[in-house]
C-alpha cells in the first residue's frame, strides 16, 4: 500500500471577542490601542508585565534565538531586543506582520517577520528557535486547541516554551473568572501543569503578572530533551 501524505491541521476555531476586541487580530492600530492603559497606568502595567516574562525567561538561561508567535504588530519587539536575541515574529494577519517587520527595521534589531498559522509553525520557524512564546493568545481558545497549539509550539522549538494562561491563582483572576461569559478559560496552577504534561511539555516556572492581573507567565520544556545540558 502506498504510504499517504500527511495532512495539513484543521485551522483552529475562531476566537469568541468582546465588542472591544473586534478587529484586534488583524488590525494594528487597533490592537495597541486596546491594550493601552488608563489613568497613567500604562508604564506600570507594561513593567509588571516584563517583570514576570523576564523572570521566566531568566529560569531558561541564556538564548540566542526567541521566536514570537503570534506576534501581533510587534509589540515585544523591544523587549526581545533587549534581551539580545535574534527575533522570529510570526502572525496569520499580513497587516500585523508588517508591522512587526517594520518594527524590527526601526529598532535595528536582529529578526524578521514572516506570514504564517501557529499551526504550521514547525516549517517555517527555521533555524530552529531556542524558545517559542506565545503571550495574549492560547487562553482564548478551548482546551483541545490549547493541546494542538501547545504541540505545535513544542514541535517548533529546540528546547523551551513560553506561554500566558488566564489564572485564577490571583486575586483579579478569581475575580474575573466568576463574570467570564466569553468562553475564556482560567486555569489554577495545577490545571496548567497537566495541560502542559499533556502536550509534551515539562513546567518549569509559572509568574502572575501581579495580584491585579488575570494572567500569568509559563514556562515550559519538551520532555525529550529535558535530559539535554543546559543552554549556559
Amino acid at each position: 500500500m502506498a504510504p499517504t501524505s500527511p495532512t495539513a491541521p484543521e485551522p483552529l476555531p475562531t476566537p469568541v471577542l468582546t465588542g472591544a476586541e473586534i478587529g484586534a487580530f488583524d488590525d494594528p492600530e487597533s490592537y495597541l490601542r486596546n491594550r493601552r492603559g488608563r489613568f497613567g497606568f500604562r508604564g506600570l502595567k507594561t513593567w509588571a508585565e516584563r517583570r514576570a516574562l523576564a523572570a521566566c525567561l531568566d529560569a531558561a538561561g541564556p538564548l540566542t534565538r526567541i521566536c514570537d508567535c503570534p506576534s501581533g504588530p510587534g509589540r515585544l519587539v523591544s523587549f526581545w531586543n533587549g534581551r539580545g536575541v535574534t527575533i522570529l515574529c510570526v502572525d496569520a494577519s499580513a497587516p500585523m506582520v508588517a508591522a512587526a517587520g517594520k518594527r524590527i527595521a526601526d529598532l535595528r534589531a536582529p529578526g524578521r517577520a514572516i506570514e504564517a498559522r501557529a499551526e504550521d509553525l514547525v516549517s517555517v520557524a527555521l533555524p530552529q528557535p531556542d524558545l517559542v512564546s506565545s503571550v495574549r493568545f492560547l487562553y482564548y481558545f478551548d482546551r483541545e486547541s490549547r493541546l494542538t497549539l501547545l504541540r505545535a509550539f513544542a514541535a517548533a522549538t529546540r528546547r523551551f516554551v513560553l506561554v500566558q494562561y488566564k489564572t485564577s491563582e490571583t486575586w483579579k483572576g478569581r475575580r474575573n473568572a466568576l463574570r467570564e461569559r466569553h468562553g475564556r478559560a482560567f486555569c489554577s496552577r495545577s490545571e496548567i501543569e497537566a495541560e502542559l504534561a499533556a502536550a509534551g511539555l515539562h513546567f518549569l516556572a509559572f509568574r502572575p503578572i501581579s495580584q491585579f492581573s488575570d494572567r500569568a507567565f509559563v514556562l515550559a520544556e519538551t520532555t525529550d530533551r529535558t535530559d539535554r545540558p543546559s543552554l549556559r
